[in-house]
């Protein structure tokens, strides 16, 4: 790990709340401490906290080149398996907040291996709940999904760790939304949220929170009165849950969180009818990701604005935000915010009968999906490798098992 923890606990704070500036000048302080006392193991942490921070920034190719030399260190050094599985497992985080699934999906694979090779619980059911996380937002394979994240939580409870377990049945209630019967979801997060807040697990309240709002307003009157909510009522209980998410997020001085928090509100006031009202929750996020150079929040904020625009049919205001989001997420190779951003740019543009410049983006929307389909079909036979592999470990695991 890093040298010094209380620069590590400030390193890791500055990142959260956005202050990348700080952060990279606290990192570079770090480094230089443990290049001259040639401390190895704080070097790879270096390397890692590095990339952690570019991956934030959504500088990915770089991020993905200090992994690299972090993975190259610990090999030329002979880490044993926990050591290992602690390093890969920084690069995990780092990798689903950057939402960077593919290369998620491999490291999960390896840990979850190196973790039943030496009886690492905690390790095992962070590397399912990894796995299960990728398939739910990707693929939309939820069967498998909710498959690896019910391991998780078979795991946390024997182990007896009740944040896991929580946060297994947070992933449970998301990635059921859509498959499993709606009493099932509101219990899981309802229990969750008041489990949450009982033991002082302020982060998974505000997810829990967020996502309990945004259910509770996509809900039928019929299904929200069972719960007892009046349909009239349904906007204001999801504000008045996300409103506590956002208090807690800001005492935590986590601005992903807050970020979060916004976006669910903005929602809100979409599924409500007022994108006008949603436009300045935006405009909002905006400013706050341009303070703290997050640049993915700011792309997705280009976006909101100008698909609100889009609802209120002002064109011009919409490719002003949509231009600036491409430009962005061009020059950061974000592909699918640009294949959305393009799609809705040529919208705008056959709106206001500009024929000529909707068939330029078009036709580069074809170009870029082709690449991203490349980027598919390259990710599942990785995927398909690591599975195969990770067969043949749970085939020795269970051998051994039985020895």
């Amino acid at each position: 790990g890093l040298p010094n923890v209380g620069k590590s606990t400030l390193f890791n704070a500055l990142t959260k709340a956005g202050r990348f500036s700080e952060a990279e000048a606290l990192l570079t302080e770090l480094d230089a401490d443990a290049r001259s006392r040639g401390d190895s193991l704080a070097r790879i942490g270096m390397l890692n906290a590095q990339g952690s921070l570019l991956l934030a920034q959504a500088r990915t190719e770089a991020g993905t080149a200090r992994f690299a030399q972090a993975s190259a260190l610990a090999e030329r050094m002979n880490l044993d398996t926990a050591q290992w599985i602690a390093v890969l497992l920084d690069q995990c985080a780092a990798y689903a907040s950057a939402t960077q699934y593919d290369s998620l999906l491999q490291q999960a694979y390896t840990v979850r291996s190196l973790a039943r090779a030496i009886h690492d619980t905690i390790a095992e059911l962070t590397a399912e709940l990894d796995i299960g996380l990728v398939h739910a937002n990707t693929a939309r394979d939820y069967a498998v999904a909710m498959d690896h994240t019910t391991r998780a939580a078979v795991l946390a409870r024997a182990v007896g760790s009740e944040r896991h377990r929580l946060l297994a049945e947070h992933r449970l209630a998301y990635i059921g939304w859509d498959i499993l019967n709606d009493e099932e979801v509101h219990t899981r997060w309802t229990n969750m949220l008041h489990a949450s807040e009982d033991k002082g697990f302020d982060h998974l309240a505000v997810q829990a929170g967020n996502c309990l709002g945004m259910f509770l307003m996509s809900r039928d009157s019929m299904r929200l009165v069972q719960w007892g909510i009046p349909n009239v009522a349904r906007f204001d209980t999801a504000r008045a849950l996300i409103a506590v998410a956002m208090g807690r997020a800001e005492r935590l001085g986590s601005e992903e969180l807050f970020n979060d928090c916004l976006s669910a509100l903005a929602s809100v006031e979409n599924y409500a009818g007022d994108p006008r009202a949603s436009i300045r929750i935006e405009e909002r996020q905006l400013a706050l990701a341009r303070a703290g150079g997050r640049v993915r929040q700011q792309v997705n904020a280009y976006q909101g604005i100008g698909s609100n625009w889009i609802m209120l049919q002002d064109w011009n205001k919409a490719m002003v935000m949509l231009d600036s989001g491409l430009v962005l997420a061009r020059s950061h190779g974000m592909l699918q915010s640009m294949n959305t951003l393009l799609y809705r740019l040529f919208y705008c543009h056959e709106k206001l009968g500009d024929h000529q410049a909707a068939l330029n983006y078009l036709l580069e929307r074809d170009t870029l999906r082709d690449r991203i389909s490349g980027a598919r079909m390259e990710a599942r036979i990785e995927e398909q490798l690591a599975r195969h592999e990770a067969r043949i470990d749970s085939l020795a695991h269970v051998q051994q098992l039985a020895l």
